[in-house]
């Protein structure tokens, strides 16, 4: 058994000892008697002054009052039961992205670590908890066919909500993180949720993925035969219509008439679905009915007048001039869809220009951006495992209050009660 507060122990003792000593050099008093007149009072002094106690008095009132004392002390210390283990449990998070280039050994460097007791944190853009494991979910992440973008800040998010609930019954959480640490994994939040967990963190790297031999992604667009976008897809290399798929999705298709169940299905499996409609009047998408002078998605930038559209809600892939959004991303099963709120004019060299083949290049990446598969430097890594700064508090929950602690304050509160009546007990007496 350990205390929280063991502080609160000594101030107790302390508080006990002085309401001991105060009742010891209290003074015996007479009663005071009532006389008629003061005829009736003797010369002589009365015959019981106030003195010193030579025998202890109240001693079940002062019993009761420094057992009150010290259980209230004893509660505020939280004392805390622990259970017996051979080792401190551990939050094991596990790498599941498209980072990762061996799955199958990051999932058996996974399995090296895990004993009776401790977590699976497994991630890639969301996180999976298991508090209770399984070889057959580590199995599941090792031939998970799709693999989104990676992110170390909900990683680390989950890390430390498991600790948490671990630290209840326990003083000490390990955390080990089992990743390649790409650079597209890495943000300053990443970095910032790292220092608040107390201790190092052990970083075990499996081998990054390499990045695809392919040029480009292959891609293919649905629409009418007149569509400027057929033109710029044609010159930046991609098809002018979309055939049918064999095995996983691959790649990109634009929509440009309507979206279809099967388009759907098609992104689910894996592929990354740009609906990208000619009339925007159609939709429902808000409009701010103003124009913009140009609109920017990644290191492109289109700049013409463009009636300004607000893409619906998800992740910005795509911005205005003035900051509203012109593309967004949703997650889709295994792949994603792209909502693009931008007018092609049918009219003009806008479709043929090198900005435009670039615009449309950066709104038909893969899921989450074009991979930067780059590990991350060694000496961002090395500071996981450094010791967190003295009096860095961690970001666990405040411990839950045991069972243990809920008995010695319904004990304080009935002293308490009695308190009263064992004193009215005693002055009676």
């Amino acid at each position: 058994m350990s205390f929280a507060a063991p502080l609160a122990l000594v101030v107790a003792g302390i508080v006990a000892a002085t309401v001991v000593a105060l009742h010891f050099l209290a003074r015996d008093r007479p009663r005071p008697q009532p006389f008629p007149t003061a005829r009736f009072i003797p010369d002589r002094p009365p015959a019981r002054l106030p003195t010193r106690s030579r025998r202890p008095r109240d001693v079940m009132l002062l019993l009761l009052r420094a057992a009150t004392i010290m259980l209230a002390g004893l509660a505020v210390a939280r004392p805390r039961e622990h259970a017996a283990r051979s080792a401190a449990p551990r939050v094991v998070v596990l790498d599941r992205s498209r980072a990762v280039g061996d799955p199958i050994a990051a999932a058996a460097s996974a399995r090296a670590e895990l004993r009776a007791g401790d977590v699976l944190v497994s991630f890639d853009s969301t996180v999976t908890v298991h508090e209770k494991w399984t070889t057959a979910q580590l199995s599941d992440s090792a031939t998970t066919i799709a693999r989104p973008r990676g992110s170390l800040s909900v990683a680390l998010v989950g890390a430390i909500r498991a600790g948490a609930r671990l630290r209840r019954t326990s003083d000490s959480v390990e955390l080990v993180l089992i990743s390649p640490i790409a650079a597209e994994e890495w943000d300053a939040a990443a970095a910032r949720i790292a220092r608040e967990w107390p201790r190092p963190i052990r970083v075990i790297r499996t081998a990054a993925s390499k990045p695809s031999d392919a040029r480009t992604p292959p891609r293919a667009i649905r629409g009418s035969t007149d569509d400027p976008l057929r033109a710029t897809l044609a010159l930046d290399g991609g098809n002018t219509h979309v055939v049918a798929d064999s095995g996983a999705p691959r790649g990109a298709r634009v929509v440009r008439d309507g979206l279809t169940a099967q388009d759907s299905v098609w992104a689910r499996r894996g592929g990354v679905l740009v609906w990208w409609p000619a009339h925007l009047e159609n939709t429902h998408w808000p409009s701010g009915n103003d124009t913009a002078s140009a609109v920017v998605a990644g290191s492109a930038t289109v700049v013409a007048d463009f009636p300004m559209w607000r893409a619906p809600e998800g992740a910005t892939v795509a911005r205005w001039a003035s900051g509203a959004p012109a593309a967004a991303e949703r997650v889709l099963g295994a792949g994603c869809e792209r909502d693009v709120a931008i007018t092609v004019p049918s009219v003009g060299d806008l479709a043929l220009r090198p900005s435009m083949r670039a615009l449309l290049s950066a709104l038909t990446e893969p899921c989450g951006g074009a991979p930067r598969l780059a590990p991350l430097a060694d000496s961002a890594v090395r500071a996981l495992g450094e010791a967190r700064p003295r009096g860095a508090a961690p970001v666990f929950a405040p411990d839950q209050p045991s069972a243990l602690t809920r008995w010695l304050l319904a004990a304080t509160l009935a002293l308490l009660v009695a308190e009263p009546f064992l004193r009215k007990r005693e002055t009676a007496a």
